[in-house]
């Protein structure tokens, strides 16, 4: 659905700019945008709820005993791809692309990957401390893309 949600957001936004429905361009924007904070709040809901069962059913005790520390900062992780992974759906239909590549490259690969790293050996919080570091880039990138669409001048 994530997907969906930032094609549309891409193709939309850019078609009815490019028509000069700018105005609907807009509305749509944020319809979506809506639509996807609703979906990413669910999906946090989801996962922080009665999480035993899944856990139960689908992971050994080993597996178990790896997630579960890790469990909530994956939760994060997923809200924020979300909400980013369609922001960039936004930018693309506004054909900002140039604008936020350095960015994203600067948020996942300077600050993302060696947080993980860090995270993960020096402090040793394994799965965990691996988590951290694409949670903070994503929410990283989807502020920014935030920033960059409201200053559209729509």
């Amino acid at each position: 659905i994530p997907v969906g949600l930032g094609v549309c957001a891409n193709v939309l936004t850019g078609k009815f700019i490019g028509k000069n429905k700018v105005d609907l361009a807009h509305r749509i924007s944020n319809q979506i945008m809506f639509i996807t904070l609703i979906w990413s709040i669910c999906q946090m809901a989801l996962g922080g709820s009665d999480r035993s069962k899944l856990f139960n059913s689908i992971l050994t005790m080993e597996g178990l005993t790896a997630i579960r520390p890790a469990w909530y900062v994956l939760v994060l992780f997923v809200f924020f791809d979300t909400m980013q992974g369609v922001s960039s759906g936004l930018i693309s239909g506004l054909s900002m692309m140039s604008d936020v590549k350095w960015v994203t490259t600067f948020n996942y690969w300077v600050i993302g990957i060696p947080l993980s790293a860090y995270l993960m050996y020096p402090k040793q919080m394994s799965l965990e401390g691996l988590w951290y570091g694409p949670t903070l880039a994503c929410l990283m990138n989807y502020a920014y893309y935030t920033m960059k669409v409201h200053a559209v001048s729509w």
